[in-house]
């Protein structure tokens, strides 16, 4: 008897081990409050997917298509597929940029190659386990203040 009280002892010291090994560290981080996404996430940016490649932000600068030779732009299909639907070709510039102002966008110089691809850049910090997003919306103003094209930049920043 004296043996098998030994072996369930041993087990049990074992065990309990291993749970606080685990428990422990899982009770820490439940505890820590990570801060929160901010700004929030705006209506144009939930749920939207990042795409790899080249994030240029619009901008054809030529010493970096040589860098980048034979990576395609990194433009998110969902992103670009809501701009597009709701501020088409043709479409006034303005209204864009004013939308995007409302959401919580901020606007970054013209590229310098091209001073008619207009940018807004959205960039979120906090999060802890929900991963920040930054986006960048570009698009091409005619000389009459229509979009010529529009195309949206997303990445999510994780650890």
């Amino acid at each position: 008897m004296k043996g098998r009280t030994f072996v369930l002892c041993f087990i049990s010291a074992i065990l309990l081990t291993l749970a606080a090994m685990i428990a422990l560290p899982a009770v820490a981080l439940l505890g820590m409050r990570a801060p929160p996404l901010t700004p929030a996430t705006p209506p144009l940016l939930q749920g939207v997917k990042a795409a790899g490649g080249w994030f240029s932000e619009g901008c054809r600068d030529p010493a970096a298509a040589t860098v980048f030779a034979g990576l395609r732009e990194a433009v998110s299909s969902d992103l670009t597929a809501r701009l597009a639907s709701t501020f088409p070709a043709g479409s006034e510039a303005d209204a864009l940029q004013a939308a995007l102002l409302a959401q919580g966008f901020r606007m970054k110089e013209p590229c310098r190659d091209d001073p008619a691809v207009h940018r807004a850049a959205f960039v979120q910090t906090g999060g802890g386990l929900a991963f920040p997003v930054r986006a960048v919306v570009a698009w091409k103003r005619t000389a009459t203040g229509q979009i010529e094209w529009v195309k949206g930049f997303v990445s999510y920043q994780g650890l």
